[in-house]
């Protein structure tokens, strides 16, 4: 147990609230079980895992870049880490392009809803890059055509 006064203040000063769970308890630790099946279901299970322990850390290291900064988390709010540490805006709540130009602007077809970007020609390109070149690690992005 982290019982260390040091511990405790610098935790209190990140905003990191301590955790702590029973031993053998199914679901009292669950923010870092949810965590630690995110790794086997988007990661670990989608390639195959060398032999070499700094590989290993490797594609561990490119796993976690990309969970902490592109994979949105509903338990955040649809934020990533990053955003959420940085305290910056959700990525979803930038102005949309929207290119159905008799579109309503009330449209409640999707939640968070956020401002309409009508600016500029109706056309799109959608770009899908993969961090590191690993197909399992999808960085999407939809972007005004040229």
């Amino acid at each position: 147990m982290f019982t260390s006064v040091g511990f405790r203040a610098w935790c209190r000063r990140r905003g990191i609230r301590l955790r702590y769970g029973a031993v053998g308890k199914h679901g009292s630790i669950a923010i870092v079980e949810r965590f630690i099946r995110s790794i086997k279901h988007e990661c670990t299970r989608r390639f195959q895992v060398p032999f070499r322990r700094d590989r290993v850390r490797g594609e561990l290291a490119l796993y976690v870049a990309w969970y902490n900064n592109y994979r949105p988390h509903g338990a955040l709010g649809v934020r990533t880490p990053d955003e959420v540490y940085r305290s910056l805006a959700p990525a979803c709540e930038k102005p949309r392009l929207e290119l159905r130009s008799r579109w309503p602007v009330e449209s409640r077809c999707a939640s968070p809803q956020a401002p309409l970007d009508r600016g500029g020609p109706h056309e799109a390109r959608l770009e899908v890059r993969f961090l590191g070149g690993r197909r399992h690690l999808p960085i999407v992005s939809l972007r005004r055509a040229a």
